[in-house]
């Protein structure tokens, strides 16, 4: 009787579907890879820039009243400091970083941008004579209390930075993520972008 070894199939088919998974894995990688290259990239900054300055209230609902980093520039006694209405029109050095995919229609990253803002606080009435003085500062009174406490509004450069979010409707091609990307400004359907952004730091005043 001649003798017929035995073939072990489960161990073939775990190296098969191993085989299978690093191959998954690799493309995987390979995309992944190619959208964090773009959207890190000049192109889809300059792109998001360009749609940032058209819808004006993106930028301009941002409102900061936490973590307004370099008060101390104010140079005098104050308390309330609050950032609003950032101009979308001077939106500046745009800059995008660590792209991370959530799902084949989810993205997110971190962004950074400069632009003029309002700067707003409380202080009292002889500080504000004081700061009225400096050339390098553009300032008024909002409102006075009668006991000399005043709401001061400034000029100022800020730099706002968090996350930018990116929801395309369905699934698409990375051709079709940079040809949507490209026309945001004519057509906006097919991805929603919403910025999370909870700090910013004055950088200038601008007088």
């Amino acid at each position: 009787m001649s003798y017929i070894p035995s073939i072990d199939t489960k161990g073939a088919d775990w190296e098969g579907k191993k085989v299978s998974n690093i191959i998954v894995f690799r493309q995987q990688y390979l995309s992944n890879q190619q959208l964090n290259e773009y959207f890190i990239g000049w192109d889809f900054s300059t792109y998001l820039l360009n749609y940032l300055k058209e819808e004006k209230q993106i930028i301009e609902q941002i409102y900061l009243e936490d973590r307004i980093e370099n008060t101390d520039c104010i140079g005098v006694d104050f308390y309330n400091a609050q950032l609003n209405f950032p101009d979308h029109e001077h939106v500046s050095e745009l800059s995008i970083s660590n792209f991370y995919k959530i799902s084949d229609t989810e993205f997110t990253a971190e962004i950074s941008f400069n632009t003029y803002a309002t700067l707003s606080y409380v202080c009292d009435y002889g500080s504000f004579l004081e700061l009225e003085k400096d050339p390098t500062r553009n300032i008024e009174i909002s409102s006075m209390n009668g006991d000399g406490w005043c709401e001061v509004l400034e000029l100022v450069g800020a730099q706002y930075k968090e996350s930018i979010n990116l929801s395309f409707l369905e699934k698409q091609s990375f051709e079709s993520i940079k040809s949507i990307t490209k026309n945001l400004v004519q057509d906006d359907s097919l991805l929603c972008i919403t910025l999370d952004i909870n700090s910013a730091c004055i950088t200038w005043f601008a007088g």
